[in-house]
């Protein structure tokens, strides 16, 4: 295994993931406004956001943004 496949295995174990009012929250953006990316991003064609905009994931119905372990948002690449 390649160290840039460690890194993304601690990376993955480090994710804390936070609701979209945490988010909002966090970074002053309102709820509207993630949902409304979270639609472009689906249509789109990137699942889980375009790079720039917060990494999410859905969890049945639950949709959850990522975050760093020192509670900074995390960006897709």
């Amino acid at each position: 295994m390649s160290s840039s496949s460690n890194a993304n295995q601690i990376n993955e174990v480090a994710v804390r993931w936070i609701t979209a009012a945490e988010l909002a929250r966090l970074t002053g953006l309102s709820e509207q406004t993630l949902a409304n990316w979270r639609l472009a991003d689906r249509r789109a064609g990137c699942p889980g956001g375009r790079p720039g905009y917060p990494r999410w994931r859905s969890f049945g119905r639950a949709v959850r943004y990522a975050t760093k372990p020192n509670g900074e948002p995390e960006v897709v690449a």
